[in-house]
């Protein structure tokens, strides 16, 4: 009777071993896929960047292509100027003198007025063309932009909700990540009354960190030694209230921990970066120390 329940015991032992074999090798198969999905993004992220600057490449060329057919249809009507004031001065001589010489020279002048005229045509027809190519070109870059920005908006938009304790919780920004409109409890606003100096302020410091954050990811990508993105922040809380500076701290301190970024920060307010994990130094007695210490 024992050795049968033993036999029992051993057989449900060999079905666990499996079942942690089998576990194994979907784990496995998932790690390899993960891996991959990783390759294709950086590999994505690096032809974008190639692409957003060979765009900007293109759009300087047609800039420079385009003033040069500005100034040739410019150079193109001085001359076509001057030309209809010959043929005004010539018909008045023919008319004057009559001669057959003074005739034959208007004709020659007429048919070159002519030919500027189809000239400065063709010319226009260039310059138009280059216009809207530029316009394509610029469609296109702020298009990649606008692609190579949106984490860093999105980024800004969560952590803006978490400071103003949800009182802000939607952001807009163009490709320049300058804030067009922002949205929550109250109405709307767009950027050009974005808000209170506080609220400025903290927006600007979110934008900051989340571009570093970015930098941090897509260099680290491509180099895993990649050190952290350095911040200095001077004064630059000033006008925000105790509450979210708290708040903005312990996104900074998420940030710190996770190694993407390290900051330099300089205030004449004792409390205004009391909350982040950092250093402290004390100027007047040229004193560093750690409040964390035991």
């Amino acid at each position: 009777m024992l050795g049968g329940d033993l036999g029992g015991a051993r057989g449900v032992l060999d079905l666990h071993r499996l079942a942690e074999a089998l576990q194994d090798g979907r784990l496995e198969a998932r790690t390899t896929t993960l891996d991959t999905a990783n390759n294709t993004l950086v590999d994505l992220q690096s032809r974008l960047t190639l692409t957003t600057e060979d765009l900007a490449l293109n759009k300087g060329v047609h800039d420079t292509e385009l003033k040069r057919l500005r100034r040739v249809v410019r150079q193109a009507e001085r001359d076509l100027s001057h030309a209809e004031t010959d043929i005004k001065a010539l018909e008045r001589q023919a008319k004057d003198l009559g001669g057959e010489d003074l005739h034959q020279r208007l004709i020659t002048v007429q048919e070159k007025l002519g030919e500027a005229r189809l000239e400065k045509d063709r010319v226009q027809r260039w310059s138009a063309a280059h216009m809207r190519l530029r316009e394509r070109l610029g469609d296109c870059m702020v298009s990649a932009t606008t692609l190579e920005t949106a984490p860093v908006r999105d980024r800004v938009q969560r952590w803006l909700q978490l400071v103003t304790a949800g009182h802000w919780n939607r952001i807009e920004m163009d490709s320049q990540l300058n804030v067009t409109r922002l949205a929550g409890r109250p109405p709307e606003i767009d950027g050009e009354a974005m808000g209170s100096e506080g609220l400025r302020q903290v927006i600007h410091a979110l934008t900051r960190l989340a571009v570093a954050v970015k930098i941090y990811e897509d260099t680290r990508a491509l180099n895993p030694d990649q050190p952290p993105v350095g911040i200095v922040m001077d004064e630059s809380q000033s006008h925000v209230d105790s509450n979210r500076v708290k708040r903005l701290m312990h996104v900074f301190n998420e940030q710190i921990r996770a190694g993407s970024v390290q900051v330099i920060a300089l205030s004449h307010r004792r409390d205004e970066f009391q909350n982040l994990q950092a250093m402290n130094y004390d100027i007047e007695r040229r004193e560093a120390y750690d409040l964390d210490e035991d």
